[in-house]
């Protein structure tokens, strides 16, 4: 069986099943930028993962809200997202890829510490 591939209309997400089939990965953000709210559920599935280099180099991005679905985040995801100023994520158990948010150098100290407080490791992302 194909994995189903598409785009999300107004939400500019690229997405396709996991491999559990339990849910979808954003694979990639074609949108304009701007505030971006990853969405819980696309499709009748819930979001689970946001993939490898999905937002990477996205300078148009200032800043992203991650559902509490979202368990994983890929290597690159973030990187060098350079007006990314705010990221809205719980404090939940997450897997981070490497580089994640390497390379947003204008992330906000409270974003900084969110995220280092929900990755529960040290994060190097430009301060």
């Amino acid at each position: 069986m194909r994995k189903q591939i598409g785009t999300t209309p107004k939400k500019g997400f690229r997405v396709r099943r996991n491999d559990a089939r339990d849910g979808r990965v954003i694979r990639k953000y074609t949108g304009p930028g701007g505030a971006v709210v990853i969405p819980a559920e696309i499709w009748g599935l819930p979001v689970r993962e946001i993939g490898c280099s999905t937002f990477e180099g996205c300078s148009s991005l200032a800043s992203v809200a991650i559902p509490d679905s979202v368990t994983q985040i890929g290597e690159d995801a973030f990187r060098e997202c350079s007006n990314l100023v705010t990221v809205n994520i719980s404090p939940i158990e997450h897997i981070w890829g490497k580089n994640s948010f390497d390379g947003c150098s204008k992330l906000s100290r409270a974003s900084h510490e969110a995220l280092k407080k929900a990755q529960n490791i040290k994060v190097s992302i430009g301060f």
